[in-house]
């Protein structure tokens, strides 16, 4: 019995100590990124082991799939196949450049040269990857760019005509060029939480020379994301109109310019004679006339399907009509600028922006998109349709508010910036944006969130 207890005993010690060692040791950020990286998101994959490490121990067969998949392609799963050689890093750090905004790179990852080039030859063979040089290849299928050393590998997310530009990047990662380490605002944060996800932008005039900081968590059947943002002007909410939650899109702003709000920023960052090409209407003018105020609400979305026809001519010069299909969204827009009376829709009217077209009074600065103009002592109302409903207000202490309902409107997931499948899309109940100003401040307070239908932590593929 002694042996047992003693062997328990030692058992308990060995996984505290693993336990420990894997989850609690302090970790030295060695990671870089390139010296002009703008924008980084650094993900902790220990800390959302950790996260569903005690949630399963909580819930020990929930975690388990019990189904079977057949007829996968996976080239992972062949038998012919070598193994990566990667080594699973405890931070994931990937991050964009100012002058190329839509390619993603990662920081260096730990890996087995070795095994990473006999990986990459057995798909080269299949074709499945793309030799563009040495040790530098292109998964076409994923838009997947994989360079390593023998110890290291970097990955970037683009396409193939940005080869040259990446290369070149990944080649500066790998062997310390043009690098530096990260930001110490963030890796102060990293150490002082807990958190799954930290977003790190860097200072602008915008941002009054102040980072972002933004950290996000997995949450039980939720994606979280919250921060305070630094930001150059005000935006004050007269806590007596706001909008209501519930329909698919809703906006509202208290943005009075005369307190440095909305206006200011269209002064600095709009120029007068592209605000007069944009609108057709003086920007100093409509500032004059318009109080700060707007609402923008979006009660329905119709999502159709249009066809467009083209033509092309055969060797013959015959002509071969082509048909092809688009899948497009129209949402039920209402847009509304308040004014202290009618001199801003007088305004519009008298530099001909709204005018009357088969007895309908439209606004006509937007020449793609039909909109209707309504008349009103103390408002310009903006709407896709002629006939509005009435604007919804009750109060709330955010300044900006965005809810949308993705199982009503699932069409809204295809302008998502990321990829998901149609089971990921079925699982993805409701995005909601908020921003509130805190008090006495230049600080925004942001709140996000993507609430799913499973009952598992929020997590890609669940």
């Amino acid at each position: 019995m002694k042996r047992f207890f003693w062997a328990i005993l030692l058992l308990a010690f060995l996984l505290g100590g693993a336990y420990w060692w894997r989850y609690k040791k302090e970790f030295v950020y060695t990671q870089v990124v390139l010296s002009d990286a703008n924008m980084l998101i650094d993900i902790d994959l220990r800390a959302i082991e950790h996260s569903l490490l005690w949630d399963f121990i909580a819930h020990p067969f929930s975690g388990i799939d019990l189904s079977w998949s057949f007829g996968e392609d996976d080239d992972e799963q062949d038998e012919n196949t070598p193994s990566k050689g990667l080594s699973i890093p405890r931070h994931l750090v990937v991050f964009t450049k100012a002058n190329q905004p839509s390619v993603w790179f990662s920081a260096p990852i730990p890996i087995n040269g070795i095994k990473f080039s006999a990986y990459a030859d057995s798909l080269l063979a299949r074709k499945t990857f793309i030799k563009i040089d040495n040790n530098f290849v292109f998964d076409s299928k994923k838009n997947f760019f994989y360079h390593w050393s023998e110890n290291e590998i970097t990955v970037a997310f683009a396409k193939e005509n940005q080869a040259k530009f990446i290369q070149i990047n990944m080649q500066n990662l790998l062997w310390r060029k043009e690098v530096k380490k990260l930001p110490k605002e963030l890796v102060a944060k990293t150490q002082l939480s807990q958190h799954h996800v930290r977003f790190w932008h860097k200072p602008s005039a915008l941002t009054n020379n102040k980072p972002v900081l933004l950290y996000a968590d997995f949450l039980k059947g939720a994606f979280n994301i919250e921060g305070d943002v630094p930001f150059k002007f005000v935006f004050p909410i007269e806590q007596q109109a706001s909008i209501k939650s519930g329909q698919v899109v809703n906006f509202w702003a208290n943005l009075d310019w005369r307190k440095n709000g909305f206006a200011d920023f269209i002064q600095e960052y709009i120029p007068t004679r592209d605000f007069s090409k944009w609108t057709s209407m003086s920007r100093d003018t409509v500032l004059q006339y318009w109080d700060g105020t707007v609402s923008i609400q979006v009660p329905s979305i119709e999502s159709s399907i249009d066809s467009i026809v083209t033509y092309e001519y055969d060797d013959d010069f015959n002509k071969i009509e082509k048909v092809t299909t688009q899948k497009s969204i129209k949402p039920k827009t209402i847009i509304q600028f308040s004014s202290r009376d009618s001199t801003l829709y007088n305004y519009a009217k008298s530099v001909g922006m709204i005018k009357s077209i088969n007895r309908e009074v439209r606004y006509v600065g937007f020449p793609l998109l039909t909109l209707y103009a309504t008349p009103s002592s103390q408002a310009l109302t903006l709407s896709t349709e002629p006939i509005l409903p009435k604007m919804d207000y009750t109060r709330t202490q955010y300044f900006l508010y965005f809810e949308s309902n993705i199982q009503a409107y699932p069409a809204l997931l295809d302008y998502l910036p990321f990829h998901a499948n149609d089971d990921q899309k079925a699982k993805i109940k409701t995005i909601a944006i908020q921003c509130r100003q805190l008090p006495n401040s230049r600080m925004i307070h942001f709140t996000g969130k993507i609430t799913s239908t499973s009952e598992k932590r929020f997590l890609v593929g669940y």
